[in-house]
């Protein structure tokens, strides 16, 4: 059940993204390497990813994907299903630090892939198992960790971009990950909480606009459609602010016409 939902909330936005695509390869307007067409076709973006613009952003769902063949099964037992986020958490940082002992000489390491993001849906997966215990402790912190939160990503954002490659720090600078590393993502993962389950504040009702959550539905269909817009060409499409429409008339289209239909058939299962 859980690979059919997953199948029908995922696959059809994106192949019918690489349909037009092909598409527009036919008619010249694009060219996307047949390597970037392999490893778009069968997620595997994160494993073999190149230079190509309009599907270089499929990392992130190869690595989804990837994640999802084997979480269910470590899921079915009960304590596993409690341990392996904590282990997984742990896996980009030794990855990391092991990838900079071995090349010592290369200071940034590709981390577009599984071992390197897999905590950024690990972490995910430990709040959702530890949803309770994790309410009950920020009771009285609500604020305080929000805040705290909040100051911590932007503290690594300034970290990001001064702190050095080669420098005393550099041990440190892996373990944090700057904006998209483990501390981010617990960083990330309160706020969302908070968010959510919190108190029902200014925060909360920004949150649950009529606007914001209507890009919430369409967050998915934006992600896919960005690229094509966004690419900096001389080309119509690609101009601001007309660009910025196109993007969400493409994901409205890809939302009501393709993405809609199977979630309902999604609900069935």
């Amino acid at each position: 059940g859980f690979y059919i939902r997953r199948t029908l909330r995922i696959f059809p936005a994106y192949y019918f993204l690489l349909c037009v695509y092909f598409i527009l390869q036919l008619l010249g307007y694009i060219k996307i390497p047949g390597s970037a067409w392999v490893t778009s076709i069968t997620y595997t973006k994160d494993l073999f990813i190149g230079k190509d613009w309009y599907t270089g952003h499929a990392w992130s769902l190869s690595i989804e994907e990837h994640f999802y063949l084997f979480w269910p099964f470590l899921f079915r037992v009960k304590k596993a299903r409690k341990i392996a986020p904590w282990l997984l958490v742990l896996v980009p940082i030794i990855f990391k630090f092991s990838f900079s002992y071995v090349f010592p000489d290369r200071p940034r390491i590709h981390d577009l892939n599984l071992f390197s993001r897999i905590d950024s849906i690990a972490v995910g997966c430990l709040f959702a198992i530890n949803k309770e215990g994790i309410y009950r402790w920020l009771q009285s912190k609500w604020q305080t960790v929000f805040a705290f939160s909040v100051i911590l990503l932007f503290l690594l954002e300034y970290l990001q971009h001064n702190l050095p490659a080669r420098s005393a720090f550099q041990p440190v600078h892996i373990l944090v990950g700057t904006t998209h590393g483990t501390i981010a993502n617990f960083a990330i993962a309160f706020i969302m909480f908070y968010s959510v389950f919190g108190p029902k504040n200014s925060w909360h009702k920004l949150l649950n606009t009529r606007l914001l959550n209507f890009i919430g539905v369409l967050s998915y269909s934006l992600y896919l459609w960005q690229e094509l817009f966004i690419y900096k060409t001389s080309l119509w499409i690609n101009q601001f602010p007309l660009n910025i429409f196109l993007i969400f008339g493409a994901a409205l289209f890809s939302y009501y016409l393709v993405e809609k239909p199977f979630l309902r058939l999604k609900a069935k299962y």
